[in-house]
């Protein structure tokens, strides 16, 4: 499949690089949990991406999860 042109990262996670150019219109926000840490990847426009530590309750996250599913 990622031979075919246009499908090189075909089921691979985005770059940074792709994620930068989706911020244009404002930062994107990553979530990023388990049960021992919970962080925010926040990724704006043509600057670096920073990483937040949250404070961590898995289960506030799980309900959390449930609510916006």
């Amino acid at each position: 499949m990622r031979k075919i042109e246009g499908f090189g990262r075909f089921l691979l996670p985005p770059l940074v690089f792709d994620l930068q150019d989706a911020a244009r219109e404002g930062p994107i926000i990553v979530l990023v949990a388990n049960k021992s840490s919970c962080h925010a990847i926040i990724i704006p426009h043509r600057q670096p991406p920073t990483s937040i530590q949250l404070p961590t309750n898995f289960l506030k996250l799980m309900l959390l999860l449930h609510a916006l599913r």
